[in-house]
């Protein structure tokens, strides 16, 4: 018998045991406070109450057996410099795996740069209070995939591997001839080739990451190309070990789903983009979802392809709008991440043009790419329910407007599939998936609220702003929302949100000029929970890769 996804979301809930409570935190009060990290001094486990603080596990730029943490490399795995010549070291620590192997307990950190980094760390983890530290690292060899590329959010699959990513990819079809260049970015990543552009490739860049680690001495690195390639912010496995959700982060972007042929193997599998069918503008707005079928790949024949360095005209024959977003007779008109634009596919290259330009494809198939800021991804097993969080409602979502202004820009050229009121605080929606682990809908769950009172808040203190990365607490009935907030929050929060009580509760308070990034949590690492958090490009000092807890892990 089916029954209403409301009806089973509540049995779900009826039959769960909930054992943390967190203490809230207070806004900073002072000067010292508001450079501070902070973070709420308690929180309740079934019958006990526990102190809780922000554990450090490691800061950029820390020395370690001739080792400094974040230090970017080249191809020839020499020091980049910066202008003056002092080694690069990144400030721009995000999401951070735990992964177990035999034993031992390894962390895997992205560098959210251009040229990218990631690095590895082995941990100690002591047994009597479940506290981690730090016993080495060092940079992993990304030369064998081109280098890495603005390495953002991730995940751990459920076969123990780390899936990471790779944002804003370069447009391909903005490079110019004869000097290889595109913009500021591709231009940044020629320090990793020896300060030649036209050394680079912009189609290796943009697709996600597995990384399989068997010691600290040997990781296997493999960039996933049947799993399309865009801006991409975070992909999810669903507990099928098949199906992969994955967001895409920019403005006018799309909602991607991965299907594997097999469970636990990402190299061969169908992409699906989102189709938006709006219900209501109201609270964020709701929305039925299709799916659009960009078809079958395998890892080896988009490879194989790669080989010979196929550029963006191969793909597609590609003419300006003429106006009003119009296109020639036999182009078709699409806006996405990279404009209005009127293309035309080549002959025998959909799957091709299905992988190295996703969100095109998906566009000229009619998916819907108008979302904004998509940002993190989390999954509450129990209610079968997919969070995301849209960091800004507005460009691409509202209805031919800009910051609830009139501006054509966005849609012209598009299907204007979302059109919903500007809200530069954002939202966190919530997607129900059927049995086959299909999202058939999506609704705001959480708005952040603009408030005009506030000379240093544009958005309430209350309530979240510009949301980012998400994590759930398994059977805790508890969703934990980072900020990534520029004008929205003076200091970025982080926020659990517990669902029977409808109430946000605040966890920490960065310091001035820094991201709350890759929040993770990791329920059960030998009786002990933990849920990782990185403090980004502070406006003082170092960043730092940490956490909260540990706590005792449910029986």
């Amino acid at each position: 018998m089916n029954r209403p996804l409301s009806l089973l979301i509540l049995l779900a809930l009826t039959h769960q045991a909930f054992a943390l409570a967190f203490e809230s935190l207070s806004l900073p009060t002072s000067l010292e406070e508001t450079f501070s990290v902070r973070s709420s001094h308690s929180f309740q486990h079934l019958d006990r109450q526990y102190p809780l603080k922000y554990q450090t596990l490691i800061r950029s730029g820390e020395p370690r057996a001739g080792q400094r943490f974040g230090l970017l490399y080249d191809r020839q795995g020499k020091p980049i410099r910066d202008a003056d010549g002092n080694p690069r070291i990144s400030r721009k620590n995000d999401f951070s795996s735990l992964l177990q192997r035999d034993g031992s307990l390894y962390m895997l950190t992205h560098f959210e740069e251009i040229p990218g980094a990631i690095y590895l760390s082995q941990l100690r983890q002591d047994p009597r209070n479940g506290h981690l530290e730090v016993v080495r690292f060092r940079p992993l060899d990304l030369s064998a995939i081109g280098g890495g590329w603005n390495h953002c959010a991730g995940s751990v699959t459920p076969w123990q591997t780390h899936l990471g990513t790779e944002e804003y990819e370069p447009d391909a079809a903005a490079r110019k001839p004869g000097t290889g260049a595109i913009d500021h970015h591709y231009q940044a990543m020629s320090a990793y080739a020896g300060g030649d552009p036209a050394q680079l490739y912009p189609y290796d860049y943009g697709w996600q990451l597995e990384i399989v680690v068997e010691d600290f001495e040997r990781v296997a690195v493999s960039k996933r190309f049947a799993m399309g390639r865009l801006s991409h912010e975070v992909g999810l496995v669903m507990p099928d070990r098949k199906t992969v959700y994955i967001t895409d982060d920019a403005h006018n972007t799309a909602l991607f789903r991965f299907v594997a042929d097999r469970p636990g193997d990402l190299s061969s599998g169908v992409l699906y983009a989102a189709k938006w069918r709006q219900v209501s503008d109201e609270q964020g707005g709701y929305a039925k979802l299709d799916w659009i079928d960009l078809g079958h790949a395998t890892e080896q024949d988009i490879q194989l392809a790669m080989q010979k360095k196929p550029h963006f005209g191969e793909l597609f024959k590609h003419k300006p709008p003429i106006e009003d977003g119009a296109c020639p007779i036999g182009f078709t008109p699409i806006n996405t991440r990279f404009g209005s634009e009127c293309l035309q596919l080549k002959p025998g290259m959909e799957t091709l043009a299905s992988r190295l330009e996703s969100r095109r494809y998906a566009a000229i198939l009619g998916a819907t790419t108008e979302f904004r800021k998509m940002e993190g991804l989390s999954f509450d097993p129990a209610t079968r329910r997919l969070f995301v969080a849209i960091s800004k409602i507005d460009r691409g979502m509202e209805d031919r407007q800009h910051k609830g202004t009139a501006v054509p820009n966005f849609d012209q050229g598009g299907p204007n599939h979302i059109r919903l009121p500007n809200n530069p605080c954002g939202a966190v929606y919530q997607l129900g998936l059927n049995e086959e682990y299909v999202a058939v809908a999506m609704q705001a769950l959480l708005n952040g609220r603009q408030v005009d009172d506030d000379p240093d808040n544009h958005c309430s203190t209350e309530t979240i702003a510009n949301p980012d990365n998400l994590t759930f607490l398994t059977g805790q009935e508890r969703l934990i929302i980072a900020e990534d907030s520029a004008t929205g929050h003076l200091n970025n929060m982080l926020w659990s949100y517990h669902f029977r009580e409808k109430r946000l509760t605040r966890l920490l308070t960065a310091p001035l000029g820094a991201e709350v990034t890759g929040s993770y949590y990791y329920p059960d690492i030998n009786g002990w929970g933990y849920l990782m958090c990185a403090i980004q490009h502070p406006a003082e000092g170092p960043a730092i890769t940490g956490y909260l807890g540990p706590f005792p892990a449910d029986d």
